[in-house]
């Protein structure tokens, strides 16, 4: 029987897990036995969800109130969620490929990895999720047919390289229990619950990977960024400027493609092309002689790579994962000086993702995972 004494919830009674794509399909290796194919996503930070439903108001002459309330569009479900990054494999649990063989989101675009089931298990107070077995004290939140719609990552002085997340999802359970539950998803014909598909939970396991740390610094991370679009030298901000924050975002807006007879939508497909942006913020340290005009001329594309490397007492560490972000142009760029502080520079480069065999456009991750 599952517990029902909980006072609050606090971050050491969950943990984070997705599910196998499609999410309308089996959960095991073999129907609902076999390898369990639910994973958990490691070093999690934050965990919210949200539900909406729109509703159309019946109103009629002769009467103030409205006489009903409908629901025209089904209802919808989202999760935002955060992570330290480390070496690739939330990323490759997620679905995108973060083996650097292919553009970052291949699997999206194929099919092969888009939609999943979302899970948040939940423990009894004062349990710590790692390692709590009891499945029938356990409860669950969980999100069903969930399409990943915006994914970046925030590098800077002082914090711990994060990754962001924020999923689009066709339904929300909550279970009480979390072995041989059904799953969360929906058909997107009717709306109703798939039958005869369960899930059960792993355990919680605190990740340690091949070799990996318990987070990256940001005193481990290399930035090679090329001075200017015509020298084509590299430098970490040595002689130029000094590199206080890199910011990655690549938007994947979902467009639901609906049709008469179905309830919800079929289909939620990446609206294309996908532009993502690379902002930098620097401190200001010599001047380089340039101009504007140079560019209608000289309007060449340029690749910053992040190597984030792991923590060694002499800076040599391995790369945990490396970021590449590849045929980016230069959109934007701003000077700031005032009285209380040191001048700053920042920069907005962008690139569009390219095909999935396409490896000279867009985003790539190569994580140390495996």
């Amino acid at each position: 029987m599952a517990n029902t004494n909980r006072v609050r919830q606090i971050y050491q009674v969950a943990a984070l897990f997705a599910g196998p794509s499609p999410a309308t399909g089996q959960h095991f290796s073999s129907g609902n036995s076999g390898e369990n194919y639910i994973l958990q996503i490691p070093r999690v930070q934050s965990v919210s969800t949200d539900t909406n439903v729109t509703r159309q108001d019946v109103n009629q002459f002769g009467q103030l109130s409205r006489i009903d309330s409908i629901i025209l569009e089904p209802p919808t479900a989202s999760m935002d969620f955060s992570y330290y990054l480390l070496d690739g494999k939330a990323e490759s649990i997620l679905g995108f490929a973060a083996s650097g063989e292919s553009t970052f989101i291949s699997g999206l675009i194929d099919k092969s990895q888009d939609e999943k089931n979302y899970f948040v298990a939940i423990t009894p107070e004062g349990s710590d999720a790692v390692g709590y077995s009891n499945s029938n004290l356990t409860n669950v939140l969980a999100l069903g047919n969930g399409f990943i719609s915006n994914y970046s990552l925030s590098l800077a002085v002082g914090q711990i390289p994060t990754a962001s997340v924020t999923v689009e999802a066709s339904n929300a359970v909550y279970y009480t229990g979390s072995s041989g539950k059904a799953i969360p998803a929906v058909n997107p014909e009717n709306g109703q619950r798939i039958a005869g598909f369960n899930f059960s939970l792993p355990p919680a396991v605190s990740y340690t990977g091949s070799s990996i740390a318990s987070a990256l610094r940001p005193g481990d991370l290399i930035f090679e960024l090329p001075r200017d679009g015509f020298l084509g030298s590299y430098a970490s901000g040595l002689g130029a400027f000094h590199v206080q924050s890199v910011n990655i975002s690549i938007p994947l807006s979902r467009e639901p493609i609906n049709r008469l007879g179905s309830t919800f939508p079929f289909a939620r497909e990446p609206q294309f092309p996908i532009n993502i942006s690379m902002t930098i913020e620097a401190i200001a340290a010599d001047i380089r002689e340039s101009s504007l005009d140079d560019i209608l001329c000289n309007d060449v594309s340029i690749s910053p790579r992040l190597k984030l490397r792991l923590p060694d007492c002499e800076g040599n560490g391995a790369n945990a994962v490396t970021l590449d972000f590849k045929n980016a142009k230069s959109d934007s760029s701003n000077y700031s000086l005032d009285l209380s502080s040191n001048a700053t520079v920042s920069f907005t480069l962008s690139a569009q993702i390219g095909g999935i065999g396409n490896t000279t456009d867009g985003f790539f991750m190569s994580g140390s995972y495996t």
